[in-house]
């Protein structure tokens, strides 16, 4: 068979194939059938292969497909969560809430400060009580013999110095000095500090958020201890701290002056124990007993200049917080 022959038997194949597809079509619509009603349904079409065969292909299947792949398009986005995924090492979401608590009545899964506010301190130097002085001297009474009061005819005079004690047989008797000199003794320093304590400008809540509620996309914030740089998709990046740390003192060069000052003198009755009577400067008292003299040192130091304060109050546990940026 000639290469012309082939050709043209091929050819009335695939005619004769066509035509067999013309006549069943033709069947299908003289008995009423309609291909919707077909699985699937829609419209059917008739293509053809390389060898001229046949093929039904179904529109209304690949609609449906593609409708399908839609709504599963669909679906898939609406179940998408808002914002920027967490990314490792991080912690949230959360928003900030100013203040110390969160707008749905929650505990705050922390609170972080900001703006450390510290008034200076003082350190102050003060002396105390004189001590280990000796009073020195001694006390003179003058005496009176006068059998019924006290005038001012003296018979004599009586020095009892302080610290001792002296016997008298006349009836009355009157001190004449108040104070006596002061020797040696000291000051012990002490400093008193004031150091106000620190406050903060601002007090943030983090609040969380709630993954089930969905919370209508806004901004939310993640969190890391430490100072940290944030990670890309969160761009705000703010740093608060959970507290201070207080190295503040006082220099320690609080000193005390020598002692200025003397010693009051006091004048004891012993007739009259165990109750105590003691006769004042320029009294006169009746008695024919022993007088004991005593000293109380009385006077100040000078302190030195008031010492600087060392130290300082500084932020600690600094926390970093990196947010979404707001809508624009």
């Amino acid at each position: 068979m000639t290469t012309h022959s082939m050709m043209r038997s091929a050819f009335n194949d695939i005619a004769a194939r066509r035509a067999l597809a013309v006549v069943a079509l033709l069947g299908l619509a003289a008995t009423g059938c309609d291909p919707a009603d077909f699985p699937g349904g829609g419209s059917l079409t008739i293509g053809w292969t390389q060898d001229g065969d046949s093929v039904g292909t179904d529109s209304s299947s690949e609609e449906t497909d593609t409708a399908e792949t839609d709504s599963a398009e669909t679906d898939t986005e609406g179940t998408d969560t808002c914002g920027e995924a967490i990314p490792a090492g991080w912690s949230g979401p959360i928003r900030r809430e100013l203040g110390s608590e969160c707008p749905d009545g929650r505990d705050p899964l922390m609170q972080t400060f900001a703006g450390l506010e510290v008034e200076p301190s003082t350190c102050s130097c003060a002396c105390g009580p004189i001590e280990g002085g000796t009073c020195v001297g001694e006390q003179t009474f003058l005496l009176n013999e006068s059998t019924s009061s006290c005038d001012d005819i003296y018979s004599g005079s009586l020095g009892v110095p302080v610290g001792e004690t002296a016997w008298t047989d006349y009836n009355w008797l009157t001190p004449l000095f108040a104070t006596a000199p002061l020797e040696g003794g000291a000051c012990a320093p002490s400093t008193t500090a004031s150091h106000p304590a620190p406050a903060w400008a601002q007090e943030t809540a983090s609040c969380a958020v709630d993954a089930a509620v969905g919370a209508a996309c806004e901004p939310t914030c993640i969190f890391q201890e430490g100072d940290q740089v944030c990670p890309a998709g969160f761009p705000e990046r703010v740093v608060e701290y959970e507290g201070f740390e207080d190295s503040r003192a006082c220099e320690d060069t609080c000193a005390c002056g020598s002692p200025d000052g003397d010693c009051d003198l006091i004048n004891r009755l012993l007739e009259f124990l165990p109750y105590e009577v003691f006769i004042e400067v320029g009294e006169c008292a009746g008695m024919s007993a022993e007088v004991q003299v005593l000293g109380q040192p009385n006077g100040s130091c000078e302190p030195s200049a008031d010492m600087p304060a060392t130290g300082s109050v500084e932020p600690a546990l600094p926390v970093t917080f990196c947010c979404e940026a707001p809508p624009t």
